[in-house]
């Protein structure tokens, strides 16, 4: 299954208050990640409780701003490792020892792409 397409924005959701019988009421903001339209959204929420637990609201908003740029990640890493893989192919050939690193790096990209895309 392919992932929801880019661009994915952020968007700041103020505080909302919301009752639960496991948890009482408690207030929160969020940080929504959306999709190009409405049938692609939302791809994720990042809450900050009103708690005081767990990370920061600084950290929650550079969680979901990192969140955000999945789509433009992978396709900068699946460019790059096209480019690098043909790059290490021309200089093996002109070489008598194979360039590794190169190689390494390249199977080191695919499997985060395959991760990436659910295989």
């Amino acid at each position: 299954m392919a992932h929801t397409p880019g661009p994915w924005v952020v968007k700041f959701q103020p505080r909302k208050w919301e009752t639960t019988s496991y948890t009482g009421t408690y207030w929160y903001d969020q940080w929504v990640i959306k999709g190009p339209d409405k049938k692609h959204s939302p791809v994720a929420m990042v809450r900050f409780q009103g708690s005081g637990m767990g990370p920061s609201r600084a950290v929650r908003k550079a969680n979901a701003d990192l969140i955000s740029v999945a789509p433009d990640l992978l396709a900068a890493l699946e460019n790059m490792e096209r480019i690098l893989w043909d790059l290490a192919c021309y200089v093996e050939q002109s070489r008598e020892e194979p360039e590794t690193e190169a190689i390494d790096a390249c199977v080191a990209a695919r499997e985060i792409i395959a991760k990436a895309k659910g295989n």
